[in-house]
């Protein structure tokens, strides 16, 4: 078995590790030595070495019978005969008699190290460089390795200073010394010596892979614990396991080891700055605390040079609502590193919400956006082993972009070398990017520094006192629900009983689900519909146990909703695809009053054309629609405002390979992450007057950067004129594409997420998104976003604060903590109890059995309901019913009033079990209007409409869209409750083309339809 000392290898990110030890080839030194035992042996962390009075005294007394060479020669030949024991008494006679000859020292040094004794080594290695003018490098390597084997890694640091101090050309001592400092958390100095390597032609790809993003921690945790195990009085390892946890929002974690260092070491700068950013992040809502009052007044003069300082500064300014401070403080912390999107994120938002300059906006959120695609890129090719020329091309172009022409041409350089995925354009581009550099060619190029291009001195607030008491509630929002006994909300599960009797079938033998393909994870699509127009809403769901690209899966099927019971008529209906079946969407796209069904596959999609009398014909090659990709949700929607309905259809992994491939991780077969694939990119089809769909995703999508797409929304959310399409992305930034229709021949769309702020959360890393929801749960007029994520990471709340402006606010509301655990797909707002306030469901369950990582396949659902004062409260699931606490891999949920008792159901699809059929069994306050739209100047679907009721002393706003996240498409009415005594006194109806229009005084429940044009509400 090897030494329990080896230092392991250095995992970096979720799916794309290599190792530091490897990388730099310095933190394996004593694989093999074998720790000192015996009598004679000092105790742990401490030396044999005599002290030199004490080796004075002993000198004296020691016979002078051999000479300290021949004792060096005795040891030695001991060693040879393997008799360890016996060199070791020779070595210490030696140190008894230490003589002045440099060299013997060293060889004696050496000795001990051979034999394990590494607390003499060190002594002796420490004692020779402190002595010398200038050490010689294979002394300070020396007394490095030795100080590294004791359990010392930031004293091993000064040494490996020392060293490049004294060979400031020595490619390898700043090699060595840059890897033992990104293994330590200190990825800032190492970029330092990194850069220098780069410069002059010494950095390989994995150097460069470093450098892509110094704000991405390398810690080796394994490095770590081993130090903080043997050599416990440095507990500065400890801020290296901290800034990891920092990384991934563990702010507790981070506390418990800053406390702990700052205890022994309590001026070690980075963990003073670090440790106000903890102030700030466990306590988002609050106002200063005494913490934060302490922290402030004892700060070191050099405290300003490191960007988590700013950072604190930052977020205690949003604490205290002063946004000028917040954005002098990410300013700031931009000026330190042009390429920390967190500090450029926040520093966006501060913009946004001051009113400052749009164009600066754009000009940061560009940068965000193209060091995530740098991001994106450099976890590709890392995947493939940093083997992929033109993925190395591709990196080389966005590095141009941002100004980083140095690392431009390293990445073209290394990417000659590499022998996948050739590119014969690699030469061209190379010389390309080098005729633009000269030896002066700064790092960084003037023009591309975005931060520094503007001043914000003038919101310095140095001198400002900070304030102590603030409440800890953020400001009233329009519509806040007083305080008062909350209702009892519960479900039952009625699937059974209403004889509603499905289960996505996928190809596994009962009783097993782990080791899922990736296309076996992303199941469960699931619709409402009224297909046979008889005001009772039915489902439809999809299977998939057959083959992607083929149509040998079981049928999906077509639930008819007789009133109390359900009956599946897929056959009659002709609406049984085969097909590896993804989502649904639901729409009119031939405006016959007919409700039609589009099938999203792993293959062929399938529209579906309601004949009008129960039954449907599938149209989709007879009306244009091609193309055999895999393609996860699908909207219909009349996206350019034409009155004709189009498709847009969402892309996730392109080519056959995940079809193919297995992936291995932790020992354990298991799904493979989508970033071991090319990313299949998004379709957009216009419709025609002639019921024909032409592909025009070039003309539409302009600039697309294919990105894993799973979900997607529809409607009027940016408060501009046309419709807008949010894409969640999974492990890359979301799309956010906004709509301008002046009625001309060039409509596009455009790409808008980082400049509204959606593409990435709050501390600028874009996540594994999985399902979506919109709606207005503040009651402040516009609608914000809800998204789902994977395990490890929190959902995140997009709150929209200013006109097509959102702000990652998960925490602020309380909804960060208690989704880290899960892995969200499906999710939506609405109103359970009828109280005219939404709550919030969320369904959970793995993409593959991780439960050897603590990460349970099996999750139960979530609700959350919102409290007075804006913050979401996860409501126990065992007081809202055995199917919320039944775990489950559930994967979708759509919405409809079944039993039409005026309070909403649900219906959850998942792997394994069958669906989930959620019947409102909750107290109510109020009886509830469902409001259906049919547009005549807008498409008929009118998807985009703005209805706002006033209710009483209320206002209550919702949008009809299309899309509805993840693989769904529920009920499309808009459903407001009215309390006991009260009727709607008001409609406004915002309908997509702009027109609006205004309904008086309506029933107080029921269904009533409203048609574009015409001034009167009917029954429905």
């Amino acid at each position: 078995m090897k030494d329990a000392r080896i230092v392991a290898a250095h995992q970096w990110g979720r799916y794309a590790p290599f190792t530091l030890a490897v990388m730099f080839g310095f933190v394996f030194p004593f694989v093999g030595c074998t720790k000192q035992t015996g009598p004679d042996a000092p105790p742990a962390g401490q030396s044999s070495h005599l002290s030199t009075q004490a080796r004075a005294e002993a000198s004296a007394k020691a016979p002078k019978s051999r000479t300290e060479k021949e004792l060096l020669s005795r040891a030695r030949q001991e060693m040879q005969r393997g008799d360890v024991d016996s060199a070791r008494r020779y070595l210490r006679e030696f140190l008894v008699g230490l003589p002045d000859d440099r060299d013997l020292i060293q060889n004696a040094a050496e000795l001990f190290v051979s034999l394990g004794d590494i607390g003499d080594a060190v002594q002796l290695y420490g004692d020779l460089v402190a002595s010398a003018d200038v050490p010689s490098k294979e002394l300070l390597y020396g007394y490095a390795r030795g100080l590294m084997q004791q359990g010392r890694p930031f004293e091993t640091v000064e040494v490996l200073r020392q060293a490049v101090a004294a060979y400031p050309n020595d490619a390898s001592a700043r090699r060595d010394l840059a890897g033992l400092l990104a293994s330590l958390g200190l990825q800032s100095e190492a970029g330092e010596h990194l850069r220098w390597l780069v410069q002059r032609g010494f950095g390989g790809p994995q150097e460069l892979v470093i450098l892509s993003d110094l704000t991405r921690p390398q810690t080796d945790e394994k490095t770590c614990e081993y130090a903080l195990e043997n050599y416990p009085e440095d507990q500065r390892p400890r801020y290296s396991l901290a800034v990891k946890a920092a990384h991934s929002g563990k702010w507790d974690e981070v506390a418990g080891h800053c406390q702990r260092l700052l205890e022994t070491h309590p001026t070690f700068v980075p963990g003073i700055a670090l440790y106000g950013r903890v102030i700030v992040e466990r306590h988002p809502a609050s106002g200063s605390d005494s913490n934060w009052l302490s922290w402030k007044a004892a700060l070191p003069e050099t405290i300003e040079k490191y960007p988590d300082y700013w950072h604190a500064l930052g977020g205690n300014s949003l604490r205290q609502n002063d946004d000028e401070e917040a954005a002098f403080a990410f300013w700031k912390a931009g000026l330190l590193n042009e390429n920390d999107t967190e500090a450029i994120h926040q520093l966006t938002n501060c913009l946004a919400k001051l009113g400052i300059e749009d164009a600066w906006r754009s000009e940061l959120a560009e940068r965000i956006d193209g060091i995530s695609r740098l991001r994106q890129l450099v976890d590709l090719i890392s995947l493939n082993q940093l083997n992929s020329q033109k993925t190395a091309v591709e990196i080389s172009s966005v590095l141009v972009s941002l100004g980083r022409l140095w690392e431009a041409a390293s990445w073209l350089r290394a990417g000659s070398k590499m022998t996948s995925d050739l590119e014969p354009e690699l030469g061209d581009r190379y010389r390309d990017v080098r005729a633009k550099m000269t030896s002066k060619t700064p790092w960084m190029l003037a023009t591309s520094r975005v931060v520094g291009s503007r001043d914000l001195s003038a919101f310095d607030s140095s001198g400002k006192e900070d304030r102590v008491a603030l409440s800890d509630n953020p400001a009233p929002a329009m519509n806040a629900n007083t305080e008062s006994a909350p209702t009892a909300i519960r479900f039952k599960d009625e699937a059974s009983k209403r004889a509603l009797h499905h289960r996505c079938v996928i190809s596994k033998p009962d009783g097993e689900e782990s080791d899922l393909w990736i296309y076996q994870s992303i199941a469960g699509g699931a619709a409402v519909l009224d297909f046979d127009c008889d005001g009772w809403p039915d489902f439809y769901f999809t299977s998939m146990d057959g083959q992607p690209m083929k149509s040998d899966s079981q049928p999906n099927h077509l639930y008819r909703n007789l009133q109390s019971r359900f009956e599946r008529c897929t056959e009659y209906a002709s609406v049984g695809d085969r097909g590896f079946s993804q989502g649904v969407a639901v729409g009119d796209f031939n405006s016959d009053g007919f409700p039609d069904l589009m099938v999203s596959n792993i293959g062929v999609n399938r529209l579906y054309q309601n004949n009008g009398d129960g039954t449907f014909r599938e149209v989709a090659k007879e009306r244009g629609l091609g193309g055999e990709d895999w393609t996860t949700s699908v909207a219909l929607a009349d996206v350019d405002l034409d009155g004709v309905m189009d498709v847009f259809e969402v892309g996730y992994c392109r080519g056959d390979l995940p079809f193919q491939s297995k992936c291995t991780r932790d020992g354990f077969t298991r799904t493979c992450s989508p970033l071991s694939f090319p990313a299949q990119p998004d379709r957009v089809w216009k419709g025609t007057e002639n019921g024909r769909f032409i592909d025009f995703s070039s003309n539409w999508l302009v600039g697309q950067q294919p990105s894993y797409g799973l979900a997607i929304l529809v409607g009027q959310f940016d408060a501009a004129p046309g419709l807008d399409l949010f894409v969640a992305n999974d492990m890359a930034p979301n799309h956010f594409w906004s709509t301008r229709n002046d009625g001309s021949d060039d409509f596009r769309l455009s790409e808008q997420a980082a400049i509204a702020g959606v593409a990435v959360d709050e501390r600028s890393r874009r996540q594994a998104s999985m399902g979506m929801t919109v709606g207005d749960p503040d009651h402040d007029g516009d609608f914000d976003f809800f998204i789902t994520n994977h395990a490890n990471e929190s959902n995140t709340y997009y709150e929209q604060v200013h006109p097509g402006t959102w702000i990652d606010q998960t925490r602020k509301v309380g909804l960060r903590e208690s989704s880290i655990p899960m892995l969200g797909f499906g999710t939506t707002w609405f109103d359970a109890d009828n109280d005219g306030e939404l709550e919030l469901l969320v369904c959970n369950g793995h993409v593959d059995d991780f439960s050897h990582l603590g990460e349970p396949l099996r999750m139960p659902m979530q609700l959350y309901r919102r409290h007075v004062n804006g913050r979401w409260n996860l409501l126990p699931v065992s007081d809202i019913g055995e199917p919320m606490a039944k775990k489950r891999v559930a994967r979708n949920v759509v919405l409809a009033d079944v039993d039409r008792d005026g309070r909403t159901d649900a219906a959850v699809t998942g792997l394994f079990d069958p669906v989930a059929l959620l019947m409102n069994d909750s107290e109510v306050r109020g009886q509830s209007v469902s409001v259906y739209l049919r547009g005549t100047s807008s498409h008929r679907d009118a998807v985009g409409s703005i209805v706002t009721a006033k209710i009483g002393e209320r206002l209550l706003r919702q949008q009809l869209i299309a899309g509805d996240g993840f693989q769904c498409s529920s009920e499309k009415c808009l459903r407001f409750a009215v309390p006991e005594n009260t009727s709607i006194e008001q409609v406004t109806v915002q309908w997509p083309g702009g027109r609006i229009s205004q309904y008086e005084t309506l029933m107080q429940s029921g269904r009533i339809l409203l048609i574009e044009n015409e001034s009167e509400p009917y029954s429905y």
